[in-house]
């Protein structure tokens, strides 16, 4: 099973959430990709919908955290990176500035961060 996990978390979860910084994402995106997780280690560790086991024990027993959570990890690790770069760089120019000046056109809707 220890195995089976590690491949599972090497294998499927990169490439499933491979440039996940990067997406919008949705609650009903998020739930998506719970269900496949959920599906796929259920498979693994011969869990039956029948047994009445919680998504929450599923995680802990194979010791993996949720979607969300490793999507929210990747983000911030991306934006600490971004932080750090010299002030010149491309990708800190454009995080930052829509932050502290942006402004949107007259009668569209207000954007948000991860627009």
């Amino acid at each position: 099973m220890h195995t089976k996990i590690m491949v599972f978390r090497a294998v499927v979860l990169s490439t499933l959430l491979y440039a996940c910084k990067t997406w919008t994402l949705y609650k009903r995106d998020i739930k998506r990709l719970e269900s496949f997780q959920q599906s796929k280690l259920r498979y693994i560790l011969h869990i039956h919908w029948k047994d009445c086991i919680t998504n929450n024990e599923v995680l802990s027993h194979a010791a993996l955290p949720s979607v969300e959570a490793t999507i929210l990890q990747h983000r911030l690790r991306w934006v600490g990176h971004v932080a750090r770069m010299e002030p010149s760089r491309p990708p800190k120019i454009i995080l930052f500035r829509e932050l502290a000046h942006g402004k949107r056109p007259r009668g569209a809707p207000g954007r948000r961060y991860k627009e």
